[in-house]
């Protein structure tokens, strides 16, 4: 009970606690006050105010604002207490206060006080009892699709059971109470079905179909889903155009894949062109590319570099036809402002560019190898090639190879054999300084197919620890890319006789088994956030981890680029006459191989941990572990005593 203050009763003219508010009473004198109805609320009460026939309660509120501009939220609503500044449901996040969350250890606000956990960890420790209420109250009316339901719950590990999986679950059975399976289950129809399940909306659901795949049918071949997501994604755009120009563009497709080499990427933005481009063909009663013509074209590009533009409240709004006279007044309903729009940049002219040469890429095959139109609408590329002018020479710099302390490297080498270190970091930086690894190439590594285990939770054929090697993803030579790479398809993990190597492995492929989502998922580093289910990792996945682990181990910050080159200046210096062959088999051109052995060695300083630091606590993420003192001696962030 809330402290009253002390005062004279106004009935017994005593000094008593009061217990009410508005007016000085003790408990006794209240309890003989007659009871009565308030004309305000109806309810009946013991104390009414002297003549008013209104209760103290709704004589309080009466006195009170009605709403208020709350402190946290910015939204106009009731105020929680009296004379409070924040609303009812911001006063609950207020009163539990912010902290370090007690399962997670991360500093986030607090939803359960007293156990000190936050949003995420609640649901996760209530996820096991809303799973199984979930699995015994839903109706699935159909009974094969009942039947795939209770095999995927048959392989639920109740004792991991988290918000991620509670939410697969439901996700699956609610897919399956309104859509019909038919029987029997193919891998054909699981992938037309993952084809109309597009986004991020639907991800645990087409992991769920992967899934109970791989328990009914067996692991699926991987060429094979590789090959139907490099064709489905670049045409997802033009999925909603007309059967014919759908045709047309998939033999489009299939000249870009063949003949160019194109990437799934490129082909990607070619479709989004020429999709856009024929939606705006179609509005002006264009039937076929062969009514195309240069004037449309060029109006086209020119409608796409500019658009309308309020000054006032910054609405847009696109450019239909050339000459055009502005919108008096603007279309945003909180403007409407008259006379307001002005003509801007749309698109800069680099842009435009990068459409009008998809465009002359797609008329000339529609021209030169389908012969569906005579004349190509897209003007010619006219630009010349600048000539060297002679008597003028050009300053050419020396080719330099960035390097760090050899002290930072002993110390990095030295912690990978460190049985405590966390087996992801120590994985990494092994690959990068044994093997001199690039960031794609941790990306794209594989495990052996019989290393792989065959369901989620079943244990492989073989282990990597006792088969010590990795595979490659075959490279697709592209337009921008002419090098095969490394050499073989195997990469040997050595020092093989090493006992430290092997254990290494054996705790790496412990966490990855606990953090796999999928056991059709080749690659050996995967994530659990910044990853797709079945993909590799991230650019930033990897920026990261490095950080971590050179951070927590020297008390700097270093990159993985300047660390693969770290290692291959070692080949190149301790190699001896077959120095060049060693860099020729880490993926070296012979141009570039020959370079690390007379190009210019720069010694690098790596950056200090404190803006990265303060980075990652704006992210909401952990802090970096890093010690009081660096490796060159100077006291970091964690060893300067805070004000």
């Amino acid at each position: 009970m809330r402290n009253r203050p002390i005062a004279v009763c106004t009935r017994c003219h005593q000094m008593r606690r009061t217990v009410l508010r508005c007016v000085m009473i003790c408990g006794e004198c209240l309890s003989k006050e007659p009871k009565a109805n308030c004309s305000v609320c109806g309810r009946v009460r013991r104390f009414l105010t002297d003549g008013s026939g209104i209760c103290p309660e709704c004589v309080r509120r009466a006195t009170l604002p009605s709403t208020i501009e709350c402190t946290r939220c910015g939204k106009s609503k009731p105020p929680a207490k009296v004379n409070g500044e924040y609303c009812a449901q911001c006063q609950k996040r207020v009163n539990r206060g912010v902290g370090m969350c007690s399962c997670c250890g991360k500093e986030k606000p607090y939803v359960h006080k007293e156990d000190k956990l936050c949003c995420l960890c609640n649901l996760n420790r209530h996820a096991g009892k809303r799973l199984k209420r979930f699995i015994d109250t839903v109706v699935i009316p159909n009974e094969y699709s009942l039947r795939l339901f209770q095999c995927l719950v048959a392989t639920i590990n109740w004792e991991t059971v988290n918000q991620n999986v509670y939410f697969r679950i439901r996700s699956f059975g609610k897919f399956l109470q309104r859509h019909h399976v038919e029987s029997p289950l193919t891998w054909d129809a699981i992938i037309k079905l993952k084809r109309t399940l597009t986004g991020n909306k639907y991800k645990p659901l087409r992991s769920c179909l992967e899934q109970v795949g791989e328990l009914l049918l067996g692991v699926c071949k991987e060429e094979d889903l590789d090959q139907d997501l490099r064709r489905i994604k670049p045409l997802a755009r033009i999925s909603s155009l007309s059967p014919n120009i759908i045709a047309l563009f998939e033999k489009y497709d299939l000249w870009l894949r063949t003949e160019r080499m194109n990437t799934p990427a490129a082909r990607r933005n070619h479709f989004i062109t020429l999709g856009d481009f024929w939606k705006w063909c179609a509005r002006r009663g264009l039937t076929s590319f062969a009514d195309v013509e240069a004037v449309h074209l060029q109006e086209y590009l020119h409608l796409l570099g500019l658009k309308w533009k309020c000054r006032y409240c910054l609405f847009t709004q696109n450019v239909t036809t050339r000459g055009e006279t502005p919108p008096t007044v603007c279309e945003n309903s909180k403007c409407r402002a008259l006379n307001s729009f002005e003509k801007v940049i749309r698109c800069v002219e680099r842009s435009v560019d990068g459409h009008l040469a998809r465009f002359r890429v797609f008329f000339g095959w529609l021209k030169e190898v389908e012969e569906g139109i005579e004349k190509s609408p897209a003007p010619v590329d006219r630009r010349r090639k600048r000539k060297k002018k002679r008597g003028r020479r050009t300053t050419k710099y020396p080719a330099t190879i960035q390097y760090y302390d050899w002290q930072i490297i002993a110390v990095l080498l030295k912690a990978i054999e460190d049985p405590t270190m966390p087996a992801e970091e120590a994985m990494m930086l092994y690959l990068i300084l044994y093997h001199a690894f690039y960031k794609k190439e941790l990306q794209t590594v594989r495990i052996p197919s019989q290393c792989r285990p065959p369901a989620l939770g079943v244990e492989p054929s073989e282990s990597l620890e006792d088969v010590l090697y990795l595979e490659w993803e075959p490279r697709q030579l592209s337009r921008g890319v002419q090098s095969l790479g490394r050499s073989g398809q195997r990469l040997q993990l050595e020092p093989r006789d090493e006992p430290w190597l092997r254990d290494l492995i054996r705790r790496f492929m412990k966490e990855r088994n606990q953090k796999l989502r999928t056991s059709q998922n080749p690659y050996l580093f995967i994530g659990t956030k910044l990853s797709p289910r079945g993909g590799p990792v991230s650019d930033q996945y990897f920026n990261r981890l490095v950080e971590r682990a050179t951070a927590r181990i020297t008390g700097r910050i270093c990159t993985i680029s300047i660390l693969g080159k770290c290692s291959r200046l070692l080949y190149a210096e301790f190699g001896g006459h077959e120095g060049i062959r060693h860099l020729r088999e880490l993926g070296l051109g012979e141009q570039h191989a020959r370079v690390y052995t007379w190009a210019k060695r720069v010694r690098v300083v790596p950056k200090e941990t404190g803006p990265t630091q303060n980075q990652y606590a704006r992210r909401g993420s952990p802090r970096l572990t890093v010690p009081s003192v660096d490796i060159f001696g100077i006291p970091t962030d964690a060893g300067v005593p805070q004000n």
